[in-house]
């Protein structure tokens, strides 16, 4: 069975803060972009900035929401 979308990105969060020993992973998500929104914040990421009217799309403007997870918040969450 493949994997779903928030057990692969849980793989590839694992894998840089045990692998890459990152201090923190961030994600960008377009505002409107419910089901992105709903993966970031399944995985426990948190909601740091909202840069408004961000993005230029077909004449117009859109919101980028950014998440992000600290190496030791991660660590603490999932040992």
């Amino acid at each position: 069975m493949p994997l779903q979308i928030p057990e692969a990105t849980r793989s590839v969060l694992d894998w840089c803060f045990g692998e890459q020993r990152l201090a923190k992973v961030y994600a960008r998500v377009g505002a409107r972009n419910s089901r992105s929104l709903g993966v970031v914040e399944k995985l426990g990421m948190t909601r740091e900035a909202v840069l408004r009217s961000h993005i230029g799309r077909q004449e117009e403007r859109i919101a980028d929401v950014y998440y992000g997870v600290l190496h030791d918040e991660w660590g603490a969450a999932h040992a």
